[in-house]
């Protein structure tokens, strides 16, 4: 028999194997502001390691720029980008999903302490216009189930991103070598 909150049972009924040939990266991330808790003390409670942290106070140093910055709020963020290799948001939110159910108890208490804020931010860096992803039942569930708020972040390239591609495809239809 099959058991309808089987997620393997909502992957073929909902056709999970979805992946979008205009994404070109997705991602979700968890973003937990605890007011005057430390990212480390966030870390302990939930027994989770973030992918990113900041702490008042702190000197960080930009990879891209260099620039020195201080930390102006606690911070603990945890991005499925390194964990999970898809197009399909909601692969990225099961998987987010399931970090968190681990520690179920320690998260919904944490919520409960106040000056914590926290919420989910869909990033989705796309080359053409238009489009977005598809958010299944299933994975709205599961968020609601965690009560997180969900922000969807959209990054486009623009067309600049995409005449590499729009060449090798010209090229290709037109039986042409792209090298």
């Amino acid at each position: 028999m099959t058991n309808e909150n089987d997620s393997s049972y909502f992957h073929k009924l909902h056709g999970y194997e979805y992946e979008d040939e205009y994404c070109d990266r997705a991602c979700v991330e968890l973003l937990i502001y605890p007011g005057e808790k430390s990212p480390f003390e966030i870390t302990r409670l939930l027994g989770i390691q973030p992918t990113e942290h900041v702490a008042i106070g702190e000197e960080r140093r930009s990879i891209t720029t260099g620039r020195v910055r201080i930390g102006k709020v606690n911070g603990w963020f945890l991005s499925s980008e390194t964990f999970v290799q898809s197009t399909d948001m909601n692969r990225h939110i099961d998987w987010l999903t399931e970090e968190l159910k681990k520690c179920f108890q320690a998260f919904k208490q944490l919520q409960k302490t106040d000056g914590v804020k926290m919420y989910v931010t869909c990033i989705w860096w796309v080359n053409v216009d238009g489009g977005g992803p598809i958010l299944r039942p299933k994975q709205m569930r599961d968020l609601a189930d965690l009560n997180l708020e969900c922000a969807f972040d959209f990054q486009y390239y623009g067309i600049e991103g995409r005449i590499p591609g729009l060449i090798n495809q010209l090229c290709e239809e037109n039986g042409i070598g792209s090298d």
